[in-house]
């Protein structure tokens, strides 16, 4: 059987996991696309670490976030059951326990207990301007903008409310709000005394001008006194307790960057707190890529910590002894890891690749014995559907810089035959392939007779710093002859037919679509997605204006040459290549204007395009029917642009 689009809502995606501190159980949650419904549903399961059947710890349709209590009892977790997101606490055995801790639409995130046992900690949005019945005339009043950070994509306006911590009792009964300002308070983790909280924050006088800034802050709960402890020009995020004294994060000595890999640092709960960088090499994923659960742990005694890190396009558990200083690349192989959890002697996480569906591993801490797959999410998918193994090739670019891209063969590759190629790119553009927010996309590629290809050039993760920062103020230049150098060697080892290439791309990937058929007309059609056309109009529209400054060397003002060199609309008078765009109306990031610009510029040229437009969404949020639909539309695209998708003797 071959996999179709029909097969693309029977995925499960899986987030977590967490082991219980005993080491007995695991929970991970499990995300359903719903098609009836266009959304994705979010139930928690439970299973004994030691093997045994899972079993559904939640009812509803959105339950997420477990948190397991100190004795391994009990999980406390986020629930929507019609009414709005509140905290709920049940038994390990199950829902029919539960209690609920918050009021339904206060919209808490993170629920943690303390080391104690005594208390639980979270956060949420506190509004104090925003009244419970606003008047028709307060509903249309202005929005008044003072800063640069005004608006997100996926929120929009930020309004006055901000993010703040809370504590409250196991029962729910008292709430205590701990942090205040005007200011965000988040991403935390408690002290080992139970006594304090150390989170992330700007609290700088500029905060709101800034980039990617942000700082470790410590509050006590007796007396609320809050203090800094990393440099507030820096970057701080995933804070753990690593012991009673110390801290181990992610993040920076200097923030304000797109294209800096993070570090592992250390800080002391002493006073004064005394900074210290753990490892300083490695290309830490969380600020490029998305995660499904945590990429930062540490072992029960303080000594060992546990990390996530991109390498060549996967991501491997690596473990840093804290003793000895020795960094050992521990669970690798042919996967990304997308989340961890450690606890006792086990480590728990999540793998997938793109010829692999997402599951639930766990092995022992102490070495010797190997990976044990604990759940089996989607193991009737992948037995239905067999899936296409993925190959590496590594190549030379035109300066001779090594370089790696990913293909999957069609289902019914047959040696010696040339297939179309779909080429994929990736966005960023500091991210990498394989990017496996839903791996069955490039399976459903493959299936219809195509080469898909994945190339990570220059400004790709996961293969250093310089190679990193290789296409920064270089949109346009290294980073496409980099793909275009491994379309050519697709056609040299003979898999690919040079009359049949079709090019894809969302983001940063979009925008290099556009710019490929404004610089070749090679490819037979084009499906540009998000992309950023016309890099002036789009500077001040989109919700991150600095990453514009860093990747094009300054504001439009002051480098309006490279700006207008840089976009795609530039050439647009060149382009032959029947072009799709597509683009949601809720994106902030890469305003849906910039796709307007392209298309009427292409209309009064008389090119053959067209323009999909979708309602609501965001860069990143979209519905399962959305997602489906993009993907076909692109298939239809290519398949008439021209007709015959079969194999070509080569």
């Amino acid at each position: 059987m071959r996999l179709t689009a029909d097969d693309f809502n029977d995925i499960r995606l899986v987030d977590g996991p967490l082991i219980s501190p005993d080491g007995k159980q695991i929970v991970w949650v499990e995300v359903v696309l719903d098609e009836v419904m266009d959304r994705a549903n979010h139930r928690i399961w439970i299973r004994p670490a030691s093997g045994g059947p899972a079993r559904l710890l939640t009812s509803g349709s959105k339950a997420f976030a477990p948190a397991f209590s100190p004795d391994s009892k009990k999980v406390a977790y986020l629930a929507n059951h019609g009414k709005g997101t509140a905290i709920f606490v049940c038994g390990i055995d199950g829902d029919q326990a539960k209690i609920q801790l918050t009021e339904a639409g206060q919209s808490p995130q993170s629920p943690r207990w303390s080391p104690d046992g005594e208390s639980l900690a979270y956060a949420r949005l506190v509004d104090a301007e925003a009244g419970d019945n606003p008047t028709q005339a307060e509903k249309n009043a202005p929005a008044v903008i003072r800063d640069i950070y005004f608006q997100a994509d996926g929120t929009g306006l930020i309004g006055s409310g901000r993010r703040h911590l809370f504590v409250t009792d196991c029962q729910g009964q008292e709430h205590r709000q701990v942090t205040f300002g005007d200011w965000h308070d988040q991403d935390f983790c408690w002290t080992k005394d139970s006594l304090s909280l150390v989170f992330v924050c700007n609290r700088s006088p500029g905060r709101w001008n800034q980039f990617r800034t942000s700082a470790l802050w410590q509050v006590r709960l007796r007396g609320l006194r809050c203090r800094r402890l990393t440099p507030e020009e820096g970057e701080a995020a995933h804070p753990r307790c690593l012991d009673s004294s110390h801290i181990v994060y992610l993040g920076s000595h200097e923030g304000g960057y797109s294209s800096r890999h993070r570090q592992i640092l250390c800080v002391s709960l002493a006073a004064p707190p005394k900074l210290d960088i753990l490892l300083d090499s490695q290309a830490i994923t969380p600020s490029h890529l998305s995660l499904r659960g945590s990429p930062l742990e540490t072992s029960d005694d303080g000594k060992m910590v546990y990390f996530l890190a991109a390498v060549r396009g996967r991501t491997p558990v690596h473990k840093l002894s804290l003793r000895s200083k020795q960094l050992t690349r521990w669970i690798d192989g042919d996967f990304q890891v997308t989340g961890i959890s450690v606890s006792g002697d086990s480590i728990a996480l999540v793998r997938q690749w793109a010829s692999e569906l997402p599951e639930v591993w766990i092995k022992p801490l102490q070495s010797g014995k190997g990976l044990k797959q604990i759940s089996d999410v989607n193991t009737a998918l992948s037995t239905r559907v067999p899936l296409a193994q993925v190959k590496a090739i590594t190549y030379r670019a035109a300066d001779h810089t090594e370089l790696e891209m990913f293909i999957i063969l069609p289902a019914d590759y047959h040696e010696g035959n040339r297939y179309p190629l779909w080429l994929t790119i990736h966005g960023g553009p500091h991210g990498m392939h394989p990017a496996l927010d839903n791996p069955l996309m490039y399976q459903i590629q493959s299936a219809l007779g195509y080469i898909v290809m994945l190339p990570n050039p220059r400004g790709s993760v996961s293969y250093g710093q310089a190679f990193m920062k290789g296409c920064v103020q270089d949109w346009g230049g290294g980073d496409y002859l980099d793909i275009m150098a491994g379309v050519d060697e697709l056609i040299h080892l003979g898999l690919v037919n040079d009359r049949k290439l079709y090019v894809e791309g969302y983001s940063y990937g979009g925008i290099m679509a556009a710019w490929i058929v404004g610089h070749t007309q090679r490819f037979n059609a084009a499906v540009i997605g998000a992309p950023v056309t016309d890099q002036i109009s789009n500077f001040g529209t989109d919700d991150e204006p600095h990453f514009s400054v860093e990747s094009l060397g300054g504001t439009p003002q002051q480098q309006p040459e490279e700006y207008r060199y840089r976009s795609a609309l530039s050439y647009v008078d060149q382009v032959t290549t029947p072009v799709q765009l597509q683009h949601f109306e809720g994106d902030l990031r890469c305003p849906i204007g910039q796709s307007m610009q392209y298309y009427m510029a292409l209309k009064f040229l008389s090119r053959e395009v067209e323009f999909v437009r979708y309602p609501g969404g965001s860069h990143v949020g979209r519905t399962p029917s959305q997602w489906k639909d993009m993907l076909i539309r692109m298939n239809q695209w290519f398949k008439s642009h021209p007709g015959d998708q079969q194999a070509d003797p080569g």
